[in-house]
């Protein structure tokens, strides 16, 4: 899957799916099914990253 610009993995099987226009999206496919675990936009892209990390990295 290859939306937006691009995908980027950020930790333990999350992907990171950007656009031109600064939105991110934070997801992982478990069994059949994508599951988004958060969004932000390039002014809070760390701070979800660091929360996405702390509650979904480790499973």
């Amino acid at each position: 899957m290859n939306p937006g610009i691009g995908n980027k993995p950020i930790g333990n099987r999350i992907i990171e799916s950007r656009t031109r226009g600064g939105a991110r999206i934070y997801w992982r496919i478990r069994g059949s099914q994508f599951e988004i675990l958060g969004i932000s936009g390039k002014d809070n892209q760390q701070k979800v990253i660091d929360e996405v990390l702390k509650h979904f990295g480790d499973k």
